[in-house]
């Protein structure tokens, strides 16, 4: 990549090797329920290209500009590269194509990409040369929401709205240990939460998870139901709820839980594979009663 893509560009601010955290490099952080934390120690073999090269938004331009010329792809590369295969997929990028303003075909062609700590976006807008480069050094979902409002300013649409995700004043609450207080107080008054947040049951989802890995059980399960009754069609907050019963090994509960996730979702293979080690475990535990 050095030899064939870097040096010739002049991307002199992107490399692949093992010093890539280095002081001038910017560190991520992750959201969590303690605050915002340092991200993880990273092995750069566990990496490799989901994440082992550093860049900047600057370099990544010269990187998109040099794709409309064959300073380093042919063109019977690039038609390779942006010739989708499956799903709208190619060879690293998502192409689809639209209408514009004028009635012309033009092709999207993006893709994005994260590590705890950081979070990475690209879409370049063909044949008009327009390009959006995003880079965070703290993971979330945000990204994709300035993605869209810049998207809507290139194609002339209304500016969407942007509200910061409800899991950023959940994990707050988290770490000054004051989740209920704060679930009452949107409970009392949804309306004007949704007002100023932007709720997702994933998103909030996500906020119980990081509870449950910290074995905080008795928050995540408040959290649980409190998104369960935002959403009480989503079979993904059953098999949260029966996840978490599993591990205060509730086992009964558990499996109502999964079974009810399976009515709303039969397609759902985490609660069928969870169903079935539940009855090994029942089983087992009579055999050892007898």
């Amino acid at each position: 990549m050095e030899e064939n893509i870097f040096a010739p560009l002049e991307m002199n601010n992107t490399a692949y090797d093992k010093t890539w955290i280095q002081e001038n490099t910017a560190k991520g952080f992750l959201r969590t329920i303690n605050g915002l934390s340092p991200m993880p120690d990273y092995s750069l073999s566990t990496l490799f290209s989901t994440g082992g090269i550093y860049s900047t938004a600057e370099d990544l331009f010269k990187w998109d500009q040099a794709l409309y010329t064959n300073s380093i792809l042919s063109d019977s590369s690039k038609t390779i590269l942006f010739d989708p295969v499956l799903n709208d997929y190619s060879c690293g990028w998502y192409v689809k194509k639209g209408i514009d303003e004028e009635g012309e075909i033009y092709e999207r062609h993006f893709h994005g990409g994260w590590i705890k700590g950081y979070h990475a976006y690209i879409l370049r807008r063909i044949p008009s040369k327009q390009v959006i480069i995003l880079l965070d050094n703290s993971y979330s979902q945000e990204i994709q929401t300035i993605k869209n409002r810049i998207w809507s300013a290139l194609i002339n649409e209304k500016i969407r709205e942007i509200k910061p995700k409800l899991s950023n004043l959940l994990f707050d609450a988290c770490s000054e240990n004051e989740l209920t207080e704060i679930l009452d107080s949107i409970s009392n008054d949804t309306d004007l939460f949704k007002n100023q947040f932007s709720f997702e049951e994933f998103d909030i989802n996500k906020v119980a998870y990081r509870l449950m890995e910290s074995e905080r059980f008795s928050e995540a399960n408040e959290l649980l139901h409190f998104n369960m009754d935002l959403y009480p069609d989503s079979w993904n907050v059953y098999d949260s709820l029966g996840e978490l019963r599993m591990k205060q090994g509730k086992h009964k509960e558990a499996k109502k839980l999964y079974e009810e996730s399976l009515v709303l979702n039969p397609e759902n293979t985490s609660a069928t594979k969870a169903l079935i080690n539940i009855e090994r475990i029942m089983n087992n535990r009579e055999l050892e009663t007898h």
